[in-house]
């Protein structure tokens, strides 16, 4: 990139680079942790607020129920329920990994090594608007 001396580096730079922008770096390192929290690779302290939706309740509601590839709706036991925080709650760890862990596509959260789920949560960070 040529580029003057203290040039603006804008998002659109980032996306010609393949790179993140540091948000959703953030974001790509919060899911990276709640991979390994949910394969058990994490200490136990890290994971102990994140509690699996289908313990919130036994109800079946739009949450707890995803579409298989098929069409057919079925349980979705890789989500995990949110904690119930307002305001700066709302950006701590156990809330942001949630919320971000839940907005994957299935085939993302299905992975089973850090590698592959590293980059495929890469490119639908990358496409997501």
């Amino acid at each position: 990139m040529n580029l003057e001396r203290r040039s603006h580096i804008g998002n659109e730079d980032f996306i010609k680079l393949n790179w993140l922008p540091v948000s959703d770096r953030v974001d790509q390192v919060t899911l990276c942790h709640g991979f390994k929290m949910h394969n058990n690779l994490a200490p136990k302290y890290m994971s102990e607020h994140f509690s699996p939706a289908s313990n919130a309740h036994s109800y079946i509601t739009r949450f707890r129920v995803s579409v298989n590839q098929s069409g057919e709706p079925c349980s979705d036991i890789k989500r995990y329920s949110l904690p119930g925080v307002k305001g700066f709650g709302q950006k701590t760890f156990a809330y942001q990994g949630c919320y971000l862990w839940n907005s994957l596509p299935q085939f993302v959260r299905d992975s089973t090594n850090v590698s592959p789920f590293k980059s495929n949560a890469k490119l639908h960070l990358l496409e997501r608007p």
